[in-house]
């Protein structure tokens, strides 16, 4: 039994779904080399690293399906259609069905040279780094090479300056960009090591820091390759010939011809993505039990790859080429706290910690961000903002149906939105944010205590200032075999609008109606445990034993489905809460 919603039989897949047998095979070779030359040069070392692995993988099956029927409650026996997705198909023997391979070489060379003396202290470093990867299904070699120089200095233990410059290579671009360079640097001052502060008790450890730095990143360097060149695809095939249902004057032969199109147009002049980075941070303990730290960063991405096709007029004839270019940018600005208590009396101890965190991420440039209505530009706003419709209310009367713009054909009960351009109409150009989903904090606490062997651990965490749309199957109509969503079926003639079931109607598109505050705070983990003390040692060393739980309970203003992760249990399989109880023994 299966349904048009939920396609697969999970028992007749075991018992009827044939098999499989996947082979692995793995290899590596390491090399590593590790040479001091101090009695050449004081505090040089050099290490060579060398490797090469090999992955190979493949799959010999025999390919079985089950007979499944769709359930119909009005049948005697339950039955209904025979499902057009498993109609009982079997395979006469095993055959291969699929295999993998990879191969990755890679080289790094690490020089360092080390010196101190009266209180400076230098730290010298280059490092080399050659990589080459060759992955099945890709058709393309994965290079990359690196050369970095990166130096340090510190006096007293007080001062520290650092910084890094980095010339990096991928084949991801044309050999013209192919090759770019980027720097980074930081400050550090430990003011506790100054005389002023050391005579203040209360101050244990006192450091201010501060970064800045341009970067490439992974992506970077092993996102799609050849973005920057043209790529043709096999289209459908032309057939040529006379048309055979009316003449036949010039012959009845016909012949097929493949189709190429243009499906990637060239950008030779594609290039790196560029993080600016900047952080500023304090970290600071204090009385001897409290620990503090402070962060603040900023990042702004610069010359972002994006599809520019949207920006190219059809006349030239290419409506459907993809054209990558460094476009976009955005940037980012956010902050860490964290604060921690620890403090023993006698045999007791006591530890309590929180920290909490935000960041927010804007649109600073963006393609064709021409729009008729300010409102709806995307220019300055955050990428996690939610677009939608202003829901005002639902229709009352039919004098409102005849007068009031609505999205698509409406009746009595169903919602009605603010036309936001004063058009005559609901459509696309009033949606407008509505919303973000990007929490305006991000905090955790953890409590605890240790008491001679016992010991409790008590960790909640939580998310708040942020909004969540309701338009999964739970809530809205249409997913599937016929039915109603719970949020329909539990709220008929009270929140919920006038009975529809299409969900692409008036009343299922996003709009405030459906969002909803998804603060929470959650218990999210309880640890007790305790080492037995052992009088006789001399065969049972040791013996503990710990109850967990995790998931234990939820504050929110969410209801019906989970609000850390609202899929869960609706397309996605649920969170759930978890006991565990277990003993260590040691012999």
């Amino acid at each position: 039994g299966t349904t048009a919603q939920f396609t697969n039989n999970p028992y007749a897949k075991l018992i009827e779904g044939g098999n499989s047998t996947r082979k692995l095979r793995s290899g590596m070779i390491f090399l590593n080399a590790e040479l001091d030359f101090d009695q050449w040069v004081k505090g040089l070392k050099s290490v060579t690293s060398l490797s090469y692995s090999t992955f190979s993988a493949y799959t010999i099956s025999k390919s079985e399906d089950y007979l499944s029927y769709y359930w119909n409650p009005a049948a005697e026996d339950g039955k209904g259609i025979i499902s057009p997705t498993h109609q009982g198909v079997k395979s006469s023997g095993r055959s291969y069905s699929a295999n993998s391979t990879s191969q990755v070489l890679q080289l790094q060379e690490r020089l360092t040279w080390d010196w101190a003396k009266n209180g400076h202290a230098v730290n010298l470093g280059a490092s080399f780094l050659m990589y080459n990867a060759a992955v099945q299904g890709d058709g393309r070699y994965r290079r990359m090479m690196q050369t970095v120089a990166d130096a340090k200095y510190a006096y007293k233990n007080r001062y520290v300056v650092e910084g890094a410059v980095q010339y990096a290579g991928s084949s991801r671009f044309d050999k013209e960009h192919r090759f770019h360079p980027f720097a980074s640097a930081g400050v550090a001052w430990v003011a506790s090591n100054e005389d002023f502060i050391k005579n203040a008790s209360w101050i244990d450890y006192l450091k201010i820091k501060a970064q800045y730095g341009v970067i490439g990143t992974y992506e970077n360097a092993f996102g799609s390759a050849y973005r920057y060149q043209s790529e043709f695809d096999r289209a459908n095939s032309g057939t040529f010939g006379p048309i055979l249902t009316l003449d036949t004057w010039f012959g009845t032969k016909t012949w097929t011809a493949q189709k190429t199109t243009l499906s990637k147009l060239a950008n030779p002049n594609l290039d790196w993505e560029k993080f600016h980075m900047w952080q500023v941070g304090l970290d600071f303990d204090f009385c001897k039990d409290f620990t503090f730290s402070a962060t603040v960063y900023g990042q702004k991405t610069i010359g972002e790859i994006v599809n520019a096709n949207s920006s190219v007029p059809r006349v030239f004839g290419i409506p459907d080429a993809t054209i990558y270019a460094n476009i976009a940018s955005n940037k980012r600005l956010g902050y860490e706290l964290s604060l921690g208590w620890r403090h023993t009396f006698g045999d007791f101890t006591l530890f309590a910690a929180a920290n909490a965190a935000h960041w927010n991420t804007v649109y600073n440039k963006v393609l064709n961000d021409d729009y008729l209505y300010e409102y709806q530009k995307k220019t300055g706003t955050s990428t996690s903002d939610i677009w939608g419709l202003e829901c005002i209310g639902k229709y009352q009367t039919q004098e409102q149906v005849e007068t009031i713009p609505s999205y698509s054909t409406v009746t009595i009960g169903d919602l009605m939105y603010k036309d936001q351009n004063n058009d005559g109409k609901i459509d696309s150009n009033d949606e407008k944010v509505i919303g973000n989903t990007q929490p305006a904090l991000r905090y955790s606490v953890r409590l605890g205590f240790e008491y001679k062997g016992l010991a409790l651990e008590i960790v909640g965490m939580g998310r708040t200032g942020y909004d969540y749309m309701c338009n999964s199957a739970y809530f809205w109509n249409g997913w599937g075999d016929g039915n109603y969503s719970a949020f329909v079926r539990d709220n008929l003639g009270g929140a919920y609008p006038n009975i529809s079931y299409v969900k692409s109607g008036n009343n299922f598109v996003n709009s405030t109606f459906w969002m909803r505050d998804v603060s929470w705070f959650k218990l999210q983990n309880v640890n007790l445990s305790y080492d037995i003390p052992l009088k006789n040692k001399k065969v049972l060393k040791g013996l503990s034993v710990k109850l967990e739980g995790q998931n234990l309970a939820t504050l929110t203003n969410l209801e019906y489905v989970d609000p850390e992760s609202p899929a869960s249990g609706v397309s996605q399989l649920p969170l759930f809460r978890v006991f565990t109880a277990g003993a260590k023994f040691k012999f």
